[in-house]
């Protein structure tokens, strides 16, 4: 098998950065944020709680290959705030919703239900990538690495 090793897919090679911010040159207001180490799973969450801000006029992103395990996040907004701003709105909020979808989730069917999380995380609909996360944040051998993520974006977007 060509495949590269599984553990490609989340270590973080010493001196790499988590994010690179590249002002785009071509677009007024608009910065890339290449994400490594991160896939579609947290990428299309940005990507719509970006979209929700009205100042932002423009979100997508894209994974240049799908052994390349990193991300490249767009962002336009108007002049009155910037792509870093717009991003760090968009993290924060999004670290509430998925806070919220854990207690939820932890109402209802308690700590001892996590596996019903593994069957929920399968789903293809708007909210795959949320309930994927929520699992990750609600308990195992990931959420440390979880928590640890969310943390990480927070201090990095309070630079």
């Amino acid at each position: 098998m060509n495949a590269p090793p599984r553990h490609e897919m989340f270590v973080l090679p010493d001196g790499v950065k988590k994010v690179t911010i590249t002002k785009d040159t071509k677009m007024p207001n608009c910065m890339d944020f290449e994400i490594q180490k991160e896939d579609h799973t947290i990428s299309n969450p940005l990507r719509v709680k970006l979209l929700e801000n009205p100042k932002v006029l423009f979100a997508g992103y894209k994974a240049p290959h799908p052994l390349e395990y990193r991300t490249i996040v767009k962002i336009q907004t108007t002049p009155d705030t910037t792509p870093i701003i717009a991003m760090q709105n968009a993290i924060q909020e999004l670290v509430v919703e998925f806070g919220s979808i854990r207690s939820k989730f932890e109402k209802q069917f308690g700590q001892s239900q996590q596996p019903r999380v593994r069957v929920l995380a399968g789903w293809r609909d708007k909210e795959h990538s949320m309930v994927r996360l929520a699992w990750m944040l609600g308990g195992g051998d990931t959420a440390p690495a979880a928590l640890a993520w969310a943390q990480e974006w927070i201090t990095w977007m309070s630079i």
